[in-house]
């Protein structure tokens, strides 16, 4: 009885370290585990920002384009108004030396 009792509790002492010795071995792990996954998800958001960035600066660029199409459009339609104004200038100036010698 007395030898089977003292077993007991040397393998109740020996047990919970062991048991310990597991967790920390356990938790290592799963701190070696959650750090991965920490740095799984960090960079599956740094993937998930860069698309992002990349695609609003893609939309920004489109914009922009439009905006070149836009203004060189109208740029084109300004010069063509200034050519055909300038013409005018020259038939009216030439109009009014015709009629310089007239009184009117």
């Amino acid at each position: 009885g007395e030898l089977s009792d003292d077993k007991s509790e040397i393998d109740s002492m020996s047990n919970p370290t062991t048991t310990v010795n597991n967790a920390n071995s356990g938790s290592r792990k799963r701190s070696k585990y959650e750090t991965d996954e920490k740095k799984r998800n960090v960079l599956e958001r740094n993937r998930q920002a860069a698309l992002k960035c990349r695609q609003k600066k893609k939309q920004w660029l489109i914009s922009l384009q439009k905006q070149i199409d836009t203004y060189t459009a109208e740029n084109e339609i300004l010069q063509n108004q200034a050519i055909l104004l300038q013409e005018e200038i020259l038939t009216l100036r030439a109009l009014l030396l015709t009629h310089k010698p007239c009184s009117i």
